[in-house]
């Protein structure tokens, strides 16, 4: 084993002494880093304490938030839902007329950068009720 410790000291620059703690330290943090995979119960409370402060503030920001900007934010999105509701009630209306009218009013609604659009509003005004309903 001396000759291991010798050649070890080589390559590490460092006495055999130091490499075995080297080699402790990194164990170590290996033993560590598997402990902290799982997300222990008391883990769990804590980050949902953690949660619950930051929805708090959240909430009592957004409450009292009645500006301008935000009055104008709402009714910009209570228009781009109007508008992609419009549009697939009017495909669905004109389907019987002219399904080809139909079909691209429809594309309109769906395939278009107004249908990512409206997802963007929804998630942004209705992703906190899903954030609340899922774990």
């Amino acid at each position: 084993m001396g000759w291991v410790k010798t050649v070890g000291s080589w390559f590490m620059g460092t006495e055999g002494a130091k490499n075995a703690e080297l080699v402790r330290d990194s164990v170590r943090g290996v033993g560590t880093w598997i402990d902290e995979r799982d997300f222990t119960a008391e883990e769990k409370s804590k980050a949902n304490l953690d949660m619950a402060v930051k929805y708090t503030q959240y909430v009592d920001q957004t409450l009292q938030e009645n500006t301008e900007r935000s009055k104008t934010r709402r009714s910009l999105a209570l228009m781009i839902i109007r508008m992609e509701v419009f549009l697939l009630l009017l495909s669905a209306a004109v389907f019987k007329v002219a399904p080809d009218w139909s079909e691209y009013l429809y594309r309109i609604a769906v395939e278009s950068p107004l249908g990512l659009l409206t997802l963007g509003v929804g998630a942004f005004f209705f992703g906190t009720h899903l954030l609340r309903t899922y774990k």
